[in-house]
């Protein structure tokens, strides 16, 4: 191997490590040792194109950028169905739960945070040896103003206020595959006087909203 060659994997590992916050497997087994390229596990529509725009366009001069485009529950059984064999993607985008189960399982390997200096401005609750957290969200009910407005109902402006009888049959909730699900449920548990350590307080609330659809990705609501 020539040394242009050695340099460009170690940069593309550095990106990955950034670009996912968790790499998937040793890096002797990496799928991008089979060829000049990278593969990057991720959510689709417009996450997966900023993604690309932000950091793979600059991977591309080195080498090519591809995206295997699942839900991080979908990504995990592809990588276990695999386990043995040829990986099929280096670097992996997730919610922290699961991605601390595949940290326990030895499914991704630890960051070389020398190859990421970026992490020095996180706080020491977001940098562990196997993943970074890079993102932050803040929770919210997405709503549609006109049929708030046609049903004479004001804005959302917490949770339970999607129980109300005119929503019945109207509500989609995240499902237990989707990252904000766990949002959404001790939210609900605060709200019933409870916290994240009695999620069972969110039932009843649950049920009163009378979800009409349960979705697994965001997409599903396009």
């Amino acid at each position: 191997m020539d040394k242009k060659l050695s340099m460009n994997r170690r940069n593309l590992l550095r990106y990955g490590a950034a670009l996912a916050g968790a790499s998937a497997l040793p890096r002797s087994r990496l799928a991008f040792a089979q060829a000049k390229g990278i593969k990057v596990a991720t959510w689709g529509g417009s996450w997966r194109d900023s993604l690309d725009k932000t950091i793979g366009s600059k991977l591309r001069p080195m080498a090519t950028v591809d995206y295997v485009v699942d839900t991080p529950q979908g990504n995990l059984a592809k990588l276990v169905a695999a386990r043995g064999q040829s990986v099929p993607f280096d670097t992996m985008e997730s919610g922290l739960e699961l991605v601390q189960l595949m940290a326990a399982d030895r499914y991704i390997e630890d960051l070389d945070y020398d190859h990421l200096p970026n992490a020095k401005t996180l706080p020491k609750y977001a940098i562990a040896k196997n993943y970074a957290m890079t993102v932050g969200s803040v929770d919210g009910v997405v709503y549609n103003t006109a049929k708030y407005k046609e049903l004479g109902l004001a804005p959302p402006a917490k949770y339970s206020d999607l129980a109300d009888p005119k929503l019945s049959g109207r509500v989609a909730f995240p499902d237990i595959n989707h990252t904000q699900h766990w949002n959404a449920v001790a939210g609900l548990a605060y709200e019933a006087g409870a916290n994240e350590s009695n999620l069972e307080a969110s039932i009843p609330l649950i049920n009163k909203i009378k979800p009409a659809y349960f979705y697994s990705t965001s997409t599903d609501l396009s």
